[in-house]
């Protein structure tokens, strides 16, 4: 395959790296090749492995005179320093891409050994405005517990943590502060030694970024965490959330193939309700059996689809048992079922 390919442009070359963007000649495709004289190939062997979609496929790798050649995904996309030079991004939208990140390092950090990227910047991010990719592993290494310190001192002033500069061996919390520096200047166009950014992310910011490594947040999973609830307590979606919260079953997502499955079953319910036999000696009596009937059906969707969010008020519901948390969900439809029969029984005596 690498026989095939017509060199189109360098992109980068310094000592132990030369990045090209290439063409294959019968396809017409574009790819990245990356010729590295430093390299581990353990660590691409299982970025190639785990098929990310957050990160440029690997296509080969071939060792060769003492070199890596790395053919990987060219991706036809801006960078978000590209990005952030013609416009500000919208904290929303920080947001967004942070709790991306966030999703793939922690794939990354959970790995036996973790990778560590090590070279997190807006140079290294590529954004199409929906899919957030991370890229540039070149200096990304797999953490070793038997090290004080790394062999190598490399990452991108301003963006690399103190541990990059010889006060330690770099981790996980190495790319929680390059991430941290790079949240705060998607927020402000700033390194966050020159401006921190003043707003809700603030205090996270700090504590993503601080100097002293056992004082930082600890694992990416909080990120990630944190960045959710910043998301989930916005304005807008806490609008939103409020506007759902009483949307019927089958219509919360706005899915079409949904919302005909939801209208099929309504439809159904209310034919079988309204075309049931009563029991009934007049129509006082008929009218109340077939509401009897149709509000069975409506417990049972509601506790099916976890409507308004029922399961939360369940018997057993704060149980770390799975099996306990069900038979809470059915023991409170029981009770509820049985409140309902006996509500429409004192019903019917005070009408009929």
């Amino acid at each position: 395959m690498l026989n095939q390919l017509l060199e189109i442009k360098t992109i980068k070359e310094e000592s132990g790296k030369r990045i090209t963007l290439v063409e294959d000649i019968e396809t017409k495709v574009f790819y990245i090749k990356k010729e590295l004289s430093h390299y581990n190939l353990n660590l691409w062997s299982k970025l190639q492995q785990l098929k990310l979609d957050s990160i440029p496929a690997i296509y080969s790798l071939e060792e060769k005179d003492q070199e890596l050649i790395v053919l990987e995904e060219y991706l036809n996309c801006p960078t978000l320093d590209m990005i952030t030079v013609s416009r500000p991004l919208p904290k929303q939208e920080v947001r967004y891409i942070i709790l991306r990140l966030c999703q793939t390092l922690k794939i990354l950090h959970e790995l036996n050994p973790p990778i560590i990227h090590r070279d997190i910047k807006p140079g290294n991010i590529f954004y199409d405005g929906k899919h957030v990719y991370l890229s540039d592993f070149d200096i990304a290494r797999e953490y070793n517990a038997s090290s004080n310190k790394d062999t190598v001192l490399l990452g991108s002033k301003g963006f690399a943590a103190p541990e990059h500069y010889g006060f330690g061996q770099t981790d996980a919390r190495s790319d929680i502060y390059s991430l941290g520096v790079l949240y705060n200047y998607l927020l402000t166009g700033k390194l966050r030694d020159d401006c921190l950014a003043d707003s809700e992310e603030k205090s996270l910011i700090v504590s993503m970024t601080n100097y002293a490594i056992e004082q930082r947040i600890q694992t990416i999973d909080e990120v990630e965490k944190q960045v959710s609830l910043l998301i989930s307590n916005s304005p807008k979606n806490k609008a939103k959330a409020s506007a759902n919260v009483y949307t019927l079953p089958g219509f919360r997502k706005g899915k079409r193939m949904h919302k005909i499955i939801a209208c099929i079953v309504y439809a159904f319910v209310l034919l079988i309700s309204l075309g049931i036999t009563s029991t009934g000696n007049n129509q006082v009596e008929t009218i109340i059996d077939k509401c009897f009937i149709f509000s069975w059906f409506v417990i049972i969707i509601a506790f099916s689809t976890n409507y308004l969010n029922c399961y939360s008020k369940c018997f057993f519901h704060q149980s770390k048992y799975l099996i306990v948390r069900i038979l809470g969900i059915l023991l409170t439809a029981i009770l509820i079922w049985t409140l309902d029969g006996l509500a429409f029984t004192i019903l019917y005596n005070i009408i009929v």
